[in-house]
C-alpha cells in the first residue's frame, strides 16, 4: 500500500504539473490577460487532487487492478521524462550561449542575486545592470529602496528596465521618488511591461520617468558609442518596427518585456536581447521547473539563458512580489561588455 501510495503522490505531482504547463499554453494571448491562466488551472489542479484523494482514501480497492497501477506507473515515468529533455534542451542552449556570452558567479547583494556575464574581449569595459518586474506597491517599498543602494554599488554605466513597473496608478510618485536615486554614469534605458498598460500608467509613467532623464525605448533606437539600444513593447504596446538602417558593426542590445518577441528581434539581427515578464515562474519545483508559465513557448521560458541563430536572449526573474516566491529569489542581471 505504502509503494502504491508513493507512486500516486508522483503521478499527483505529474499530473499537476501538466495540466499547468497544457493550461499556459491553451490560454496564452486568448484574453492578453496573463492573471486568467491562474482560473482554468487553478479549478483544474483543484479537480484532480480531489480525484486522487478520493481513489487514495475511499477506493483502494482500484489498486488491485494491474491496469491502474500501470497507468500510474505510466504518468510517473513522463513526470521525469518532461524536465530531462527540457534540462537537455537548457545545456545545449547554455553550451551555444557560451560562444558569445560567458557566464560569471552569481553574486548575493542584499535582498537580490545578481546574475553576472561577460561579453567580448577588449580592455575597456562597460557595466550593464537590468533590473525587470518591479511590480512596485507599498509592501515592496523598502525591498526596491534597499536593491537600488545594490545597484548604485556596482557603479552601472548603463542601467536597463524591462517594464512592468507599478501595480497602480497612485504609487507613481513614490516609485519615481525612489528611481530618482538610481545612478547611472551614462543612460538609464526602459520599456514599459503589460501591467503598466493594464491599469492604464502608459502615459503618466511615461512622462515622470521622462522627467528623470530615463530614455524610452519606444520602438526606437539610440546608439551609445559601439552598441545601438533598441526596445519595443509588443504585444501591448506598437507592433515592432523594422529597425532599418542600424549599423551591422554594432554590437545590437534589445529591450523588450516579453521574451516572445524573442523571433522577432532575432530577424533584425539583435546579439543580445534583455528580457522579463515569466518572472522564472513565480513559484519553482527545483529540477520540474514553474508549473505555470504566460508564454505560449512553454516553460523554456523561465530559463535564464538561451540562444539560437546568433542571438543570445537573458530572461531576467526580476523583482516583483519578492514575498509569495518559492525557490526562486529576485533577481537583477548584471553584464560587463569589453568591446
Amino acid at each position: 500500500m505504502l509503494s502504491a501510495a508513493l507512486i500516486l503522490a508522483l503521478a499527483l505531482f505529474g499530473l499537476l504539473l501538466f495540466i499547468g504547463r497544457v493550461s499556459s499554453r491553451l490560454t496564452e494571448r486568448i484574453s492578453d490577460r496573463y492573471l486568467s491562466l491562474d482560473i482554468p488551472s487553478g479549478i483544474l489542479c483543484l479537480l484532480a487532487v480531489c480525484l486522487y484523494f478520493y481513489i487514495l482514501f475511499c477506493r483502494a480497492d482500484l489498486f488491485s487492478n494491474q491496469i491502474f497501477l500501470w497507468t500510474l506507473i505510466g504518468i510517473a515515468f513522463l513526470t521525469l521524462l518532461e524536465p530531462c529533455i527540457r534540462h537537455s534542451k537548457i545545456l545545449q542552449n547554455k553550451i551555444e550561449a557560451a560562444k558569445f556570452l560567458r557566464t560569471l558567479e552569481p553574486r548575493k547583494l542584499g535582498p537580490v542575486i545578481c546574475q553576472h556575464y561577460e561579453i567580448g574581449i577588449g580592455k575597456e569595459s562597460q557595466r550593464l545592470v537590468q533590473l525587470s518586474d518591479l511590480h512596485y506597491n507599498d509592501l515592496s517599498k523598502l525591498f526596491l529602496k534597499e536593491v537600488i543602494s545594490e545597484v548604485n554599488k556596482l557603479e552601472p554605466d548603463y542601467v536597463a528596465i524591462t517594464g512592468d513597473f507599478i501595480q497602480k496608478i497612485k504609487d507613481i510618485p513614490e516609485l519615481i521618488e525612489l528611481l530618482g536615486k538610481l545612478k547611472a554614469k551614462e543612460k538609464v534605458f526602459y520599456v514599459l511591461g503589460n501591467h503598466d498598460f493594464w491599469i492604464g500608467a502608459e502615459k503618466p509613467l511615461t512622462e515622470a520617468l521622462d522627467s528623470l532623464g530615463f530614455v524610452h525605448l519606444r520602438n526606437e533606437s539610440c546608439t551609445a558609442g559601439e552598441m545601438i539600444f533598441l526596445g519595443t513593447e509588443a504585444p501591448w504596446g506598437q507592433e515592432m518596427s523594422a529597425f532599418a538602417s542600424l549599423d551591422k558593426e554594432k554590437l545590437k542590445i534589445a529591450l523588450g518585456h516579453d521574451p516572445d518577441e524573442w523571433e522577432n528581434w532575432r530577424k533584425i539581427g539583435a546579439h543580445l536581447v534583455l528580457s522579463g515578464h515569466t518572472h522564472g515562474g513565480q513559484i519553482r519545483f527545483g529540477l520540474f521547473g514553474p508549473m505555470i508559465l504566460p508564454s505560449k513557448y512553454g516553460a523554456m521560458m523561465a530559463e535564464r539563458v538561451l540562444s539560437k541563430y546568433g542571438s543570445v536572449m537573458l530572461i531576467s526573474r526580476g523583482l516583483g512580489k519578492p514575498y509569495l516566491r518559492f525557490c526562486n529569489p529576485t533577481e537583477i542581471t548584471m553584464i560587463d561588455i569589453r568591446l
